[in-house]
C-alpha cells in the first residue's frame, strides 16, 4: 500500500472533501471496472503487514487518479469530551461522555477526519453515500463544543491511501475484497468483531 499524493492539512482538508464529484460517465470503466466509493473495503486473512492485517476500511474516494479510505476498526483511545475541549480552550457545556479514536491509515497520522451520518453536514463536508459522510475533524469538534455536531460519528487519525491502479492490482492479487458500507459496521462499538462481521457481508473482487 503506497502512499497517494495528497497535499493538505488540518485546516485545509475541506479541499479534497470538497472536490472529486463523479461525472455521469465514470472514466473508471476505461480501466479499471466500477468505483469501489462508498463502499468496505475488506481485508483478506493473507495480508501480513500490521498496518492493515483484519482492516475495515470505508472507501472515501476512488478513481482514476487513486482511492483513498479510512480504517474503521482499529480504535487507539478514547477521551472524554471536557477532556479534548479544554485540551483546546475550548469553551463548552460539561459533557463526560467519551470520544473513542481511531487508526484511519498509515499516511499523515496527524490528520483527523469524521465519519458521520448524513444527516449532518457543514460546507466541508463530503458525502460518501446516502448515508455517510466524511468531515475534518476540527470543524466537528468545534460543533460539539458547542452541543451540536453529528449524533454517530467515528473519528480517525490518518488515512489509508493507494495511488493510480494500485488498489486495483491488490485486490486482483487477492488482498481485498468489498462489501456494503452498512451502517451498523461503520458505527457500532464492536469494534474487534467488524472484520468478521464484514467478511461475512463481502461480494466482490476485481
Amino acid at each position: 500500500m503506497g502512499k497517494r499524493i495528497f497535499t493538505f492539512g488540518l485546516l485545509t482538508v475541506s479541499l479534497l472533501l470538497a472536490t472529486g464529484q463523479s461525472s455521469a460517465k465514470n472514466p473508471l470503466d476505461r480501466y479499471f471496472g466500477a468505483t469501489i466509493k462508498g463502499k468496505i473495503l475488506v481485508a483478506s486473512p493473507t495480508i501480513s503487514d500490521k498496518r492493515f492485517r483484519q482492516s475495515v476500511i470505508l472507501m472515501v474516494d476512488h478513481d482514476v487518479d487513486g482511492a483513498f479510505g479510512l480504517i474503521i476498526n482499529k480504535p487507539l483511545y478514547s477521551i472524554k469530551k471536557n477532556t479534548l475541549f479544554d485540551k483546546l480552550n475550548l469553551k463548552h457545556e460539561p459533557d463526560e461522555n467519551f470520544i473513542t479514536i481511531f487508526y484511519g491509515g498509515p499516511v499523515d497520522p496527524k490528520l483527523g477526519f469524521v465519519i458521520h451520518e448524513a444527516e449532518y453536514s457543514i460546507d466541508a463536508t463530503r458525502r460518501v453515500t446516502d448515508e455517510i459522510s466524511v468531515s475534518p475533524e476540527r470543524d466537528v469538534i468545534l460543533a460539539m463544543a458547542k452541543g451540536e455536531g453529528p449524533k454517530r460519528y467515528v473519528f480517525a487519525l490518518g488515512y489509508s491511501g493507494w495511488l493510480s491502479g494500485q488498489l486495483e492490482f491488490e485486490m486482483r492479487r487477492g488482498d481485498w475484497q468489498t462489501a456494503p458500507a452498512n451502517l451498523e459496521i461503520v458505527f457500532d462499538d464492536s469494534h474487534h468483531t467488524k472484520w468478521q462481521r464484514a467478511r461475512k457481508m463481502q461480494y466482490q473482487t476485481l
